[in-house]
């Protein structure tokens, strides 16, 4: 078994272990544990894909507030997500990429929030309403505690007619 903790920062210092992620098999299982209260966004999607296309079987562990994997727990409907009391999710938009906040950077910015578009759609797709990732990617940011992303995750996974175990 393979134990992967997510905890402080997340960034570039662990692709290493999300990279061996590729060359387990279907009787692999990974145990992936997230307290971490931000990141680098771009890092986290990495892991998200990686999550998405791993053969192994993988349960996400969920701990205290965290935003900076919060995509992760989205990657893995068929496998189990435990929410540990007191866990929380905060989605934000990263503040560079948030649309309209400075008229003077708005051409800068336009491809980093068209790509967050891109993500957020593709992420939070029946997790998230169109008006609150829309909501989210204006500067809104959108909370959840243990028992709504635990519920979230169950309705994501029926619209998507997958069964999916999750638990507290």
């Amino acid at each position: 078994m393979k134990i992967i903790n997510l905890i402080g920062d997340i960034n570039k210092d662990f692709i290493k272990e999300f990279s061996e992620l590729d060359l387990l098999k279907s009787k692999d299982k990974v145990i992936i544990n997230i307290c971490s209260s931000g990141g680098d966004m771009d890092i986290s999607y990495l892991f998200y894909q990686k999550v998405k296309t791993s053969k192994a079987q993988i349960t996400v562990h969920l701990f205290r507030s965290y935003s900076g994997a919060s995509y992760i727990p989205l990657a893995v409907p068929y496998n189990q997500v435990i929410a540990y009391p007191g866990t929380s999710m905060l989605i934000h938009a990263p503040l560079y990429s948030v649309k309209d906040t400075i008229e003077c950077v708005k051409q800068s910015v336009d491809y980093t929030y068209l790509l967050y578009e891109r993500i957020f759609y593709e992420i939070y797709d029946r997790f998230l309403s169109e008006e609150e990732i829309y909501n989210c990617l204006c500067g809104k940011d959108i909370w959840l505690n243990q028992m709504e992303i635990l519920s979230r995750l169950e309705r994501k996974a029926k619209r998507n007619g997958k069964k999916m175990k999750g638990g507290i």
